[in-house]
């Protein structure tokens, strides 16, 4: 299938400059096609997922993409659209993140020869402009320049050769579920950096978004799943995913035994944490020292009735000792309370 039509089936294409042209082009020859990000932040979110997954797209189907950081208009920066000017980063926090995100894209795209990646400091650098579009380009007022006959021009006739081809084509834009789209600093951020959002959160993430669908389209269960098994398989690795889904299954099991202290920080790392000792504590002591049972008697009867498991095993004794080194290398306690309220209890020395 050729690829714009594939793209087209997908509803992946938003808007295109010449869709009837690009059609024939890509059956003609392999074509290059570049999209870029700038370094903003030292990792992407999957706001900025989506072009990249398309050009992986054109990347199977023989085309080659052009990966682009912006390491040179990144130090420049761009207007934020909020009411407060956006900060300037340091030269030194624009290479880092520079780095960062080059080590994200080769980790989606591999090494694969049919790609390129290139930063556009390698040559915005060299140009004396440079120091003079970071400190004064930002005052220039776009009016002003489109009234230039000069830029004008270009704009009526392009900066390339008659014989040139270009085209330019668009994807929707994702959004979160208030409609709003997807940031860096507004909030909601799922990142492509393990170190922020662990696998199984982003894994998570898109089988918690389908979730809702699920209830109107159930026939469609098994395609979304696999929809969050691809996505965390591209973004991640193959052995990230199955670490994913072994959290989701023990979480949903309730055998949390299964798990390592690794998984368990996965798992269990954004619901309510608490902070114990290594010593033995009786269970009553331990629920109502950490808060999560507001007195001993609610405590003796929840354990009685058997609403309290710990580290996956229910517990109806009122005598029971929770010994914080007998699970997960001694680092953390798994408090259930009822069917749904999990409790970390991180241990602290």
């Amino acid at each position: 299938m050729n690829i714009i039509d594939e793209l087209t089936w997908r509803d992946a294409i938003n808007q295109q400059t010449n869709e009837e042209r690009l059609r024939e082009l890509v059956e003609e020859k392999s074509i290059s096609l570049y999209c870029g990000v700038d370094p903003t932040g030292d990792s992407m979110h999957i706001g900025h997922l989506i072009p990249f997954m398309m050009m992986k797209r054109f990347q199977l189907a023989g085309h080659h993409p052009y990966i682009l950081i912006g390491g040179g208009t990144g130090t420049i920066g761009d207007p934020s659209g909020r009411k407060t000017e956006r900060v300037l980063q340091t030269m030194e926090q624009v290479q880092h993140n520079v780095d960062a995100l080059s080590n994200q894209m080769r980790k989606l795209f591999g090494k694969d020869a049919n790609i390129t990646f290139v930063n556009n400091y390698d040559w915005l650098s060299k140009i004396s402009l440079l120091e003079f579009l970071r400190d004064y380009g930002k005052n220039f007022n776009i009016n002003t320049m489109l009234a230039k006959d000069i830029v004008a021009s270009r704009l009526e006739v392009g900066l390339e050769g008659p014989e040139a081809e270009a085209f330019g084509l668009t994807i929707p834009l994702m959004l979160k579920a208030d409609g709003t789209k997807f940031g860096k600093t507004a909030g909601g951020a799922v990142w492509l950096d393990p170190k922020k959002t662990s696998p199984f959160e982003f894994y998570q993430f898109w089988l918690n978004q389908l979730a809702k669908k699920v209830e109107t389209e159930p026939e469609k269960r098994e395609a979304q799943r696999r929809l969050a098994e691809e996505v965390t398989r591209f973004v991640h690795s193959e052995e990230d995913l199955k670490e994913a889904q072994k959290i989701t299954q023990a979480l949903f099991s309730g055998n949390i035994k299964e798990l390592n202290a690794e998984e368990i920080a996965q798992g269990f790392g954004k619901m309510p944490n608490v902070e114990i000792s290594s010593t033995p504590e009786n269970i009553v002591e331990l629920l109502v020292s950490t808060k999560i049972e507001p007195s001993k008697r609610q405590a003796r009867e929840d354990v009685s009735n058997g609403a309290i498991s710990i580290n996956g095993d229910r517990v109806t004794d009122l005598n029971f000792v929770i010994n914080p080194s007998d699970e997960f290398d001694g680092k953390f306690v798994v408090i259930r309370k009822g069917k749904k309220n999990y409790f970390l209890a991180k241990v602290i020395d």
